[in-house]
Formats: C-alpha cells, sequence, structure tokens
C-alpha cells in the first residue's frame, strides 16, 4: 500500500484480494494501536507513522526478496561468480561454482576493489 496507493493495484501486487488487503492493514492498525493509512472516499494516503512503518520495514523487507531470489537460483542450478576482465585485446573471463543447466543467469554487481 505504502508504494502503490491504491487497493486493488496493492492487491494485485500481492496476488491476493482488495478484501484481504483491507483486513491486513485494519489487523496492523488494531494491533499497532492507530490508523496507518488514512482513507477518504477513493484515495489513500500514509499517515506519518505509516510512513516511518514503512521506511524501517523496506531494508528488511528487500533482504528478505533478495535471500528467496538467491535459494530459487540455488535450487535451479544457477550459482557461482563469473568475472569479467578487460584488456586492451578483449574481455577476459573467470568462473567459479557450476553451471547444471544449459542457461545462465548473469547478476551485475559492483566490484568491491579497483586495481
Amino acid at each position: 500500500m505504502a508504494e502503490e496507493f491504491h487497493f486493488a493495484r496493492t492487491a494485485d501486487r500481492l496476488q491476493v484480494s482488495p478484501g484481504r488487503v483491507s483486513q491486513t492493514i485494519t489487523a496492523l492498525e488494531r494491533r499497532n494501536g492507530g490508523a496507518l493509512i488514512e482513507r477518504s472516499g477513493r484515495s489513500v494516503a500514509l499517515t506519518s507513522v505509516d510512513r516511518e512503518f514503512y521506511d524501517e520495514l523496506l531494508p528488511a523487507y528487500r533482504q528478505i526478496q533478495r535471500a528467496v531470489g538467491n535459494a530459487s537460483a540455488a535450487c535451479a542450478g544457477l550459482s557461482g561468480v563469473l568475472r569479467v576482465g578487460f584488456t586492451p585485446h578483449g574481455p577476459v573471463t573467470s568462473s567459479c561454482g557450476q553451471r547444471r543447466r544449459s542457461t545462465s543467469v548473469i547478476r551485475a554487481a559492483p566490484s568491491s576493489s579497483r586495481k
């Protein structure tokens, strides 16, 4: 809800019904003892409490998403490291890990050091 500001779009994103989104928000509001969103007609806005709640939870949520993605990739046999360096004569590659399938997924990440 904090990213969509719309019950139906939030429900689509979470693959649940809009009613389930509303019930979950209501349960969180009861648990926290106050409103998390301001409902007015067809518009929805975050309260300052909800904005802070969202900001505090976002790093943990993103870490959970990464962990699930990493586990899925490992189960599919897509793991390891591919290092690519460039020389005046073209790219040089070195791979670590095993590839059990004919398809590879490459995830770009910044280098931890520059030499």
